[in-house]
C-alpha cells in the first residue's frame, strides 16, 4: 500500500503468441492502465473480479500483504 492509500493490482496471463498479456489497476479509484493484450470481454471480467474483491485486496495491503492479513 502506498503512502496515499492506493494499491497497485497487476494482472497477467500467459499467452502463446505474445508471452504475457497484462494490465494494471490502481485501487481504490479503480483506474485501469497499461492494458496489453486483454480483449474488451476479458477486461470486463477482470473489472468484475477486482471490484468484487477490492475490499479484501485493500485490507490485505493495509495489513502488509496476503500472508500477514490471512494468517497463513
Amino acid at each position: 500500500m502506498a503512502d496515499d492509500g492506493s494499491v497497485q493490482v497487476y494482472i497477467e496471463k500467459p499467452d502463446e503468441k505474445d508471452c504475457f498479456h497484462h494490465v494494471t489497476c490502481y485501487l481504490p479509484e479503480e483506474r485501469w492502465v497499461d492494458n496489453y493484450g486483454f480483449s474488451v470481454q476479458e477486461l470486463s471480467y477482470l473489472r468484475e473480479v477486482v471490484e468484487s474483491t477490492s475490499n479484501i485486496i485493500l485490507e490485505f495491503a493495509a495489513d502488509g500483504g496476503f500472508e500477514p492479513a490471512s494468517g497463513f
